[in-house]
């Protein structure tokens, strides 16, 4: 059973169904499922001192609590994430709710992948099409599944299309899902197992230790520690090849020693311990399984950008102006260069009024396409401009593509 996603958030309040308990603050709670043996258990108790700092914790966060999203397991992951300190587990918490509205997480997820408008962003449909990604219910105790095969992307052609941030964001809606699927299984057990991460390491290599992987993985792993704690029950890396110690001992550094000790990795498929937590009537065939579950094909992505081609000569600049005769119009732009990085800006002009809209930055361009939009609040002219005077020696070959969106009707 494959999880929709992108669904939206408004499912009304977390209440618990009729006659379950909370497991976490009812002080007699009598759970005897505790999941597959020799595997991490799917209900971790909690002592009456825990508790007290479960109810503490809670008391101190009611001017952030949301009904819709926050319950008692949350606060208990923060706890757990921060040894049950709860100064530290609060100040976690507080950051996790200013992270989601400064990033204005659920919009951008709406508007990434078309569930506000209907349209979707040109890199959710490639990533949509392309990510050998699928989220699955569930292990033979009932939690979830997040399967991958990592090693069949193609990390150079896959940034030369889509954006760090855009993979991110595919990321993060992901996370979203799991943990809409934890907020229902809280409210119909008083508890929710954590998921289970199965990587198909087909395949893996030297190309993903490339420097857009690395970042990306950095990334992820920092966001998803801060905002998403202790949600993974167990991960198995299977069919790992001779190369995949090296490939992990990259990104290792990233991971705190609890996430660390969840860690399995096999040189073989569906091993006994792997067949002992999972059905293999559930997983693909392309990993020994016997589901007819297709996971995309990732491999390289055939349809070029189409976007303009400029060689910039060491010490000059390329500029590109557009007219914007409607204010609030948007400019949504991406570009990529070759090799090395460029500095961007993006200034407005009208009449004698002139202003820097963005940067300039240095944009690591050559690792990932770097894609983004600028609000045009006034009338004028809006000139992007890709500046490689810094470089004395090099030149830089650049592809961009820009497009006006007229504003809403309503605006």
């Amino acid at each position: 059973i494959t999880m929709e996603i992108g669904t939206g958030y408004d499912f009304g309040e977390i209440e618990l169904e009729s006659g379950v308990q909370d497991a976490y603050l009812a002080s007699t709670v009598s759970i005897t499922d505790q999941g597959v043996p020799g595997f991490p258990p799917l209900f971790v108790p909690i002592s009456d001192n825990e508790r007290s700092l479960l109810v503490e914790l809670m008391k101190r966060c009611e001017d952030i609590h949301d009904p819709k999203r926050h319950y008692s397991e949350l606060y208990v992951r923060f706890l757990r994430a921060r040894q049950w300190k709860i100064d530290d587990a609060e100040k976690m918490f507080r950051n996790m709710v200013k992270w989601r509205k400064d990033f204005d997480l659920e919009n951008k997820i709406a508007a990434f992948c078309g569930a506000a408008s209907g349209s979707p962003h040109p890199h959710y449909t490639i990533l949509s099409n392309y990510w050998p990604g699928k989220m699955m219910i569930g292990t033979r105790d009932g939690s979830l599944i997040w399967m991958e095969r990592l090693g069949q992307i193609d990390p150079d052609d896959l940034f030369l299309h889509v954006s760090l941030s855009s993979v991110l964001l595919y990321h993060f809606m992901h996370l979203e899902e799991i943990e809409k699927f934890r907020r229902k299984q809280y409210m119909k057990r008083g508890y929710s197992p954590g998921f289970l991460l199965l990587q198909d390491a087909t395949g893996m290599g030297l190309k993903h230790t490339n420097a857009a992987i690395i970042e990306y993985v950095k990334r992820f792993i920092a966001t998803d520690s801060d905002n998403y704690p202790e949600q993974m029950r167990q991960t198995f890396f299977i069919n790992c090849p001779a190369l995949f110690s090296g490939v992990y001992g990259l990104v290792k550094g990233f991971m705190d020693a609890n996430t660390q000790s969840k860690i399995a990795m096999f040189s073989s498929g569906l091993n006994d311990k792997v067949v002992a937590l999972v059905d293999p009537q559930i997983l693909p065939n392309c990993i020994g399984g016997t589901s007819e579950i297709i996971f995309n094909n990732a491999g390289a992505i055939n349809t070029p950008p189409d976007r303009t081609k400029v060689a910039i000569a060491a010490g000059d600049c390329h500029r590109h102006p557009i007219e914007i005769d409607t204010p609030n119009s948007k400019i949504s732009f991406e570009f990529r260069t070759k090799g090395y990085n460029i500095e961007f800006s993006v200034t407005y002009s009208s009449g004698e009024e002139s202003e820097v809209v963005f940067g300039p930055a240095r944009m690591d361009s050559h690792v990932a396409v770097v894609a983004d939009d600028i609000l045009c609040q006034k009338a004028g002219t809006y000139t992007l401009e890709f500046d490689n005077s810094f470089s004395k020696f090099r030149s830089k070959d650049l592809s961009y593509s820009v497009q006006v969106v007229a504003p809403p009707a309503s605006s």
